[in-house]
Formats: C-alpha cells, sequence, structure tokens
C-alpha cells in the first residue's frame, strides 16, 4: 500500500515538473519560428554574401525596405558584391537578451570584421508581427586592426 501510494506521487511529481518545464521555456506569444535579434542580422549578411534578394529583403522593416529594394534595382549585382570579402561579425555582450524581454525595439552594435579593416554598425531592430526587423543600419566608424584578419598567432615565450 505504502509502495502504491509512493509511486502516485512520484508520478504526479514528475508530471507537474514536466509541464513547469513546458511552460517555463515557452510563452503565450512566441512564435514557433521566431527568429533573434543576432541571428536576423546574421541572416542578412548571409543573404547578402549569397546574393539572394528576397531573404535580404526579408530581415528589413520598412520604410528601410522599400529604399534598400530602390537602391539594389538601380544597381543590380551590388548585393553580392557589399559584404563578398566579410570574414566575421561581433556581437556586444547581452545580444541575446533582447529575445527574452517585452521591449519591441533593440539597438546594437556589431563589428564586422574585414580582412584589414573593422567597420562598427549600429543597428535598430523592432517587432513586426512578433519578429525582429531591422529598421536602421547605420556605420559608426571604421578601424585598423592591431593585426590583419587571418594572421597565425604563435606562442611567445
Amino acid at each position: 500500500m505504502i509502495a502504491a501510494v509512493v509511486a502516485v506521487a512520484l508520478v504526479v511529481c514528475l508530471a507537474l515538473f514536466i509541464t513547469s518545464r513546458k511552460s517555463a521555456n515557452s510563452t503565450d506569444d512566441a512564435e514557433p519560428n521566431a527568429v533573434g535579434v543576432r541571428q536576423r542580422i546574421e541572416i542578412l549578411f548571409d543573404a547578402a554574401q549569397k546574393s539572394d534578394l528576397d531573404r535580404y529583403l526579408d530581415c528589413l522593416a520598412e520604410p528601410l525596405r522599400s529604399q534598400v529594394k530602390e537602391q539594389i534595382a538601380a544597381n543590380p549585382g551590388s548585393l553580392g558584391r557589399s559584404e563578398a570579402k566579410l570574414n566575421g561579425l561581433t556581437f556586444p555582450p547581452g545580444v541575446d537578451d533582447f529575445d527574452n524581454t517585452d521591449t519591441d525595439e533593440a539597438t546594437v552594435v556589431v563589428e564586422k570584421i574585414y580582412g584589414e579593416t573593422i567597420e562598427r554598425v549600429r543597428f535598430r531592430l523592432t517587432r513586426v508581427d512578433g519578429q525582429w526587423k531591422i529598421a536602421e543600419m547605420r556605420p559608426l566608424e571604421r578601424l585598423a586592426p592591431e593585426t590583419k584578419f587571418g594572421t597565425p598567432v604563435f606562442r611567445v615565450r
């Protein structure tokens, strides 16, 4: 009898634990395919490097989307050339914290790493229909890195 009560209590505790984990990992208004701030910016640059105009434009909010579409239409092929030499991106600490808040705007300074330079760009993102979209991209400064990207690093004694 005691073993049956203990078994039932364990099953109830396990069921409560599982349902509490599910509710803690999801929100009522979160979309199943929601893309975070970092991922939205990474998708933008991946689409630019692959000259994927539709995917690139999907990352942008209006009116920026229309402006960029007009600029690219006036200069075909510019999308692929714009980020062809990009080696990587660096994000500030805490960039993923925006995804877990109720805020509808996020501002992030990202470093675009090229072979000879680093360019800092400020991105302002807004939520559009539950998805982060880039509303503004503003270049801030270009820097020369202390060490060129790709330079081998050796152990110093």
